[in-house]
């Protein structure tokens, strides 16, 4: 497997991707917690963090992490 290098602003977006989706995530799961969401939104917004959960797995395997290894 080969790693392409990255310019800064790729670095840079790929990092605010992960921040935008640690705040997506707490503010989901701060809802769910607080008891706010119940009934299907509260089965919506856990769907919503599970798949914004994915997505940030996702862009930390593609992205973040051959960064690191570079």
């Amino acid at each position: 497997m080969t790693t392409k290098r990255r310019s800064r602003k790729e670095q840079g977006d790929a990092l605010d991707l992960l921040h935008a989706e640690h705040r997506s995530v707490l503010a989901l799961l701060e809802t769910l917690r607080a008891g706010s969401a119940r009934g299907r939104s509260a089965s919506r917004k856990l769907a919503s963090a599970c798949h914004a959960l994915l997505r940030h797995a996702q862009i930390e395997m593609e992205l973040f992490y051959p960064l690191l290894r570079a």
